[in-house]
């Protein structure tokens, strides 16, 4: 287990998150996420953002590869490595979508949750 210690994210503030010099645990900052039932499930998420393009990054100790993919595509793929069918990916292997090029999805996905507000001043920070 964890030692850090655990706030509830909802009522922390940026400059509390600025002064910390240790890691912190932030609890409840999805609680109120339109994603937890929309996406709860990897069907579910293929179902709605299926079709979005973006590319599958895998890297292993001997190479770095990007392909061209779907999320449909890159979810089938993953489901391949978490039952050992897949003989092309290793487990390291991610989704990404390159939002200068186009913010289709994360669009897409802005719809259904919120930056948590003591994280809303950090613009390089995108979740997803």
């Amino acid at each position: 287990e964890c030692d850090f210690q655990r706030l509830d994210g909802r009522r922390v503030d940026s400059m509390l998150l600025d002064r910390s010099d240790k890691p912190l645990v932030l609890t409840g900052l999805t609680d109120d996420w339109h994603a937890r039932n929309r996406w709860s499930t990897a069907n579910a998420f293929e179902e709605l953002h299926g079709s979005i393009a973006g590319y599958m990054r895998d890297h292993n100790q001997l190479e770095l590869r990007d392909v061209d993919t779907t999320v449909a595509d890159y979810l089938g793929e993953v489901d391949k490595i978490n039952t050992k069918r897949s003989v092309n990916l290793s487990s390291s292997a991610a989704f990404f979508v390159n939002d200068y090029e186009d913010a289709g999805l994360l669009n897409r996905l802005r719809e259904d949750y919120t930056p948590p507000r003591a994280l809303e001043h950090i613009e390089a920070l995108r979740v997803f």
